[in-house]
Order: structure tokens, then C-alpha cells, then sequence
């Protein structure tokens, strides 16, 4: 017969493979979210980088427009969507964080 004592102690062995703690909840479950929250949060802080150079771009291209309608408007239409663009990054790294903090 197996007793109590190997029990727990095959327990502790089994849980240390799993890498979970004695109480059974798993502590690759918190490594995965961590893990998520980093990967989104480097992909919206690389998102707002290209947003911003956006912004100089169709600053620049408004500026060099030298009265030339359509290279104005092409520049207008840059900022436009660039703007845009950083709005969008902005609500959606405000939603991933309400979202990381409701699971924590």
C-alpha cells in the first residue's frame, strides 16, 4: 500500500514537472498571459511608432506641397489616416490593459 507521506511526496514531484505549485494551480497559465499582454503591448507600442512617422510624413509632404493641389491633398489625406491611426492604437492599448488588469 502507498502511504500518505509518498503520496504528497509523488504530488510534490508530479506538480514540479508540471511546474505548477502544491495547490494545483498552474503557473504556466500566468506565464501565458504575461507572455500575451508583452507580445500585444510591443506590437501596439511598434503600431503608434509607425502612426507618428506617418504624421511627420504627411506633415512633410503638406509642407513641400509648394501650392501643388494634389500633392496638398495627398499630404491632407496622409495626416488624415495617420491621425487616424493613433487613435485607434491608443483605445485599443487602453482596451488590452482594462482587459490584462480584469484578469489579473
Amino acid at each position: 500500500m502507498i502511504t500518505l507521506v509518498q503520496k504528497t511526496k509523488a504530488a510534490m514531484k508530479l506538480s514540479e514537472l508540471l511546474n505548477q505549485d502544491t495547490t494545483g494551480s498552474a503557473n504556466n497559465l500566468n506565464t501565458i498571459k504575461i507572455f500575451v499582454d508583452r507580445v500585444v503591448d510591443t506590437a501596439l507600442d511598434l503600431a503608434g511608432v509607425v502612426a507618428f512617422g506617418y504624421i511627420l510624413y504627411g506633415s512633410f509632404m503638406y509642407v513641400t506641397a509648394y501650392g501643388d493641389d494634389s500633392k496638398a491633398e495627398n499630404g491632407k489625406k496622409t495626416l488624415y489616416w495617420a491621425i487616424i491611426g493613433v487613435v485607434v492604437v491608443a483605445v485599443a492599448k487602453a482596451l488590452v490593459g482594462i482587459f490584462v488588469n480584469a484578469l489579473k
